[in-house]
């Protein structure tokens, strides 16, 4: 099965419905849909704190996956003013993943270790690692499938993820996959202890269907330990057009506009 690593945290929401809840039959409709080779989104981010301030974030983000060994996500940051042009660049090739970061203010691109990934990335309540697992939450790691259960009104079937990465913050992720149509209506994220650090949870009124494939366009992600959330909302989604190869290189990401 091909292996979709990265793409903001709404692209890991899309997926088909699929009569049988066999684990194959649900991890496959939740990787069907994302695109073949590229996708490119404009999105809105609003990060509130415990004391109520908003930050308020506009951005692109690219995504190409090449081959099998090769997936790359870039996104880069349109407004406000103080921050426009930081840009990240995130590329996993054969397994290994490496993560850059461009700040305006430094002109300078950093570099981004493995074990530094887990930061807020621009001030939101999105992680590095967060990005690395929620947009491949489906095969990130060992999958079971712990029963039926509901989100709203609609029937979900409830899938853990245990990271197969051993340095991973989290112990377990667990969703509740939309029957109708596979799409993870909402993410518990664990670190240790019996309650979780983090929550994805997505508006169901605003899935929608793109051709074949199904999306959510909006979702908040709550730190419950910091008590701080981030609303995130794609305003435009294309997929599978042609990308400049520039746009997922080191050495040229930051210029694109």
């Amino acid at each position: 099965m091909r292996l979709p690593l990265l793409l903001i945290p709404l692209l890991l929401l899309t997926g088909n419905s699929h009569a049988e809840a066999t684990l194959d039959t649900i991890q496959s409709c939740m990787v069907a849909n994302i695109p073949t080779t590229t996708a490119e989104q404009s999105v809105r981010l609003r990060s509130i704190d415990r004391a109520g301030s908003e930050q308020a974030l506009s951005a692109r983000l690219w995504w190409r996956h090449k081959e099998d060994k090769d997936t790359r996500l870039m996104a880069r940051i349109d407004a406000p003013l103080d921050l426009e042009g930081a840009a990240y660049l995130a590329i996993q090739e054969e397994g290994e993943q490496t993560v850059y970061s461009y700040i305006p203010a430094i002109k300078r691109v950093h570099r981004i270790k493995s074990g530094n990934s887990k930061g807020k990335l621009w001030g939101t309540d999105f992680s590095y690692e967060d990005i690395r697992y929620l947009q491949a939450v489906a095969t990130s790691g060992e999958l079971s499938v712990e029963g039926e259960g509901s989100y709203g009104e609609r029937k979900t079937w409830i899938v853990t993820m245990v990271p197969s990465d051993p340095s991973s913050s989290y112990q377990k992720v667990v969703n509740q996959v939309d029957q109708e149509t596979c799409v993870p209506l909402m993410s518990e994220l664990y670190e240790q202890g019996g309650e979780p650090r983090k929550i994805l949870s997505v508006d169901p009124l605003s899935l929608s269907q793109i051709g074949d494939r199904w999306l959510a366009r909006r979702a908040s992600m709550e730190d419950k330990l910091n008590e701080t959330r981030t609303e995130i909302e794609i305003t435009r989604v294309e997929y599978d057009d042609k990308i400049s190869a520039r746009t997922f290189s080191p050495s040229n990401f930051y210029k694109v506009r």
